[in-house]
């Protein structure tokens, strides 16, 4: 699996929620964790990024893995 760098601006939760939908696009079902080391970033703040697409409807999660709705 290798890392996708991506220059993300830390203060923008956007920024990394549409990087989170471009993954997801390219490469569907994935969990948390693996969505965090593509995109080389803390867990937790991609868990807090995911959450919120979840809340506006974007993605969903079957089991462990997020999928775009």
């Amino acid at each position: 699996m290798s890392a996708i760098a991506f220059k993300i601006n830390h203060s923008s939760d956007e920024a990394l929620q549409q990087k989170l939908l471009l993954l997801l696009a390219l490469e569907d079902r994935q969990t948390s964790g693996a969505l965090a080391q593509k995109l080389v970033r803390p867990p937790q703040e991609v868990i807090n990024a995911l959450d919120q697409l979840l809340y506006r409807g974007l993605v969903e999660l079957r089991g462990a893995r997020y999928c775009l709705k």
